[in-house]
């Protein structure tokens, strides 16, 4: 296969396997020594292979290997020249087809349908796989060096067109991009080329890798966890940069290398696949980071406050009130995974953990836990949170009331009525004694009180009920 391009290899994998199910991707032309005989191999070879392969070609001949090469440009020129005996030897000659990274295009259209506030197109091939994606839609190239009336007066003759905007040397043009966008009502449909920008709504916008990973490299990363064969795997996932990481997530996490195999090779979108299998485990937090494959594989629409938080808000701030977010909306599973992000950012430093935001991460998993009834964590983590609130902010914060009185649910939820009536107590002293927060508290104080009686009682009349039983 001359002129190989990687978002093919896929394809030519997938057309192989319901004949030759065992066939592997190789990058190693050594590897032609330790495949069975008469093995079906798909073979990338370098440039600087060639003379090797010229001297090997009788192994290739003993071995009874049938071989599809998969050559780059300027591998093949290097076989015709210096192995012209093996190239000889080479049955057929076929010319890869054109193609684009098809998780650049599933990219562009979940951005689209999740409403996605715009995109970062990292690399080539914007056209084409626009082309693709959202076939009959135009683009608009805008400079960002554009005075504020001349982008507004371009964006408004756009139309319904999608946005390019180029040429955003730093933070200050994005802004003056972005205030012309909103003085217009437009979101989504708008595309930043190249651009490397600091903290601010840009970050916001969901990043495309409009490139596939080095089949070298991708694979090298799959076998060093183990995984048998580590071309196919790679081949299978389109060489996409974010899903060969997914799955790398999923094996350190002891999922099947066949449950991945098995879901992308029936997928139209094999990221989306692999993604799937891993979500329960994977913390909320790199959503910021792979956001398009998360979606295009639970199709989650992010909450309107997580789409744009505020600049100076931290993002274990963020991920915390995720985590209330999920379970108020009885999602346990995406609150663990918004807790555990809110503890891997908090506690990235040890300086952090006697911070605020790390007491916020020790009550989120708090939170988290006592929902799946694991009372004894939820009380640890709580009372771990409190001893870092007073180190931090001093015995009387109003922060502590909020600690608590959760501790006093947590506690109320295990059947130590008379610890948690105490703490309860302790959470309404403190709250109690600061007027802004008065009213709302006291109101929540004594919903508190209440609710530790209500599970005082049921847990009475259920003894009482269990004693006539027995009696």
């Amino acid at each position: 296969m001359d002129h190989a391009r990687p978002e093919r290899l896929r394809d030519l994998v997938l057309a192989l396997l319901p004949t030759y199910p065992d066939v592997e991707v190789y990058t190693d032309v050594r590897a032609v020594y330790e495949v069975p005989e008469g093995a079906v191999m798909v073979l990338a070879p370098r440039a600087e292979d060639a003379d090797w392969l010229n001297q090997q070609r009788p192994v290739f001949a003993r071995r009874k290997l049938r071989v599809i090469l998969w050559c780059e440009a300027e591998t093949s020129v290097a076989l015709a020249q210096k192995a012209v005996d093996f190239f000889d030897w080479i049955s057929h000659r076929h010319e890869c087809p054109p193609g684009v990274p098809m998780h650049a295009v599933y990219g562009i259209r979940a951005a689209l349908c999740a409403r996605a506030p715009g995109i970062l197109w990292r690399g080539e091939n914007l056209e084409a796989c626009f082309r693709v994606a959202l076939p009959g839609r135009r683009l608009v190239h805008v400079s960002a060096q554009l005075s504020h009336e001349e982008l507004v007066q371009a964006i408004r003759d756009a139309g319904r067109a999608w946005l390019v905007v180029h040429d955003a040397a730093d933070q200050a043009d994005a802004s003056k991009v972005e205030a012309a966008l909103k003085e217009l009502g437009i979101r989504t449909r708008v595309i930043w080329v190249d651009v490397l920008l600091g903290l601010g709504s840009v970050d916001i916008f969901w990043t495309f890798k409009a490139h596939c990973l080095g089949l070298v490299e991708a694979r090298a990363a799959l076998a060093a966890l183990g995984a048998r064969a580590p071309g196919r795997i790679a081949a299978l996932a389109a060489l996409e940069p974010e899903a060969v990481q997914v799955i790398e997530f999923g094996l350190r996490r002891g999922v099947p290398e066949t449950d991945f195999e098995r879901l992308m090779r029936n997928a139209e979108d094999p990221g989306a696949a692999a993604v799937s299998l891993v979500e329960d485990d994977i913390p909320w937090l790199w959503v910021m980071f792979w956001r398009s494959l998360l979606w295009r594989g639970t199709g989650r629409l992010w909450p309107s406050w997580l789409r744009a938080p505020h600049e100076d808000t931290p993002l274990s701030w963020v991920a915390f009130f995720a985590t209330k977010d999920a379970l108020q909306r009885g999602t346990v599973r995406e609150a663990t995974r918004w807790a555990r992000s809110s503890y891997i950012i908090s506690a990235a430093g040890i300086h952090e953990r006697v911070s605020v935001e790390f007491t916020n991460a020790l009550r989120a998993l708090a939170l988290v836990y006592s929902r799946k009834e694991k009372f004894s964590d939820a009380v640890s983590h709580l009372h771990e949170a409190i001893r870092v609130a007073q180190i931090r902010l001093g015995p009387d914060d109003p922060f502590l009331g909020g600690l608590y009185g959760d501790l006093a649910d947590v506690l109320a939820q295990k059947g130590d009525f008379d610890e948690a009536k105490r703490l309860a107590e302790r959470a309404f002293q403190i709250e109690k004694g600061i007027p802004s927060l008065s009213s709302p508290y006291m109101s929540r104080a004594y919903k508190r009180f209440a609710y530790i009686q209500s599970l005082r009682d049921a847990a009475a009349a259920q003894a009482e009920g269990r004693s006539q039983g027995s009696g």
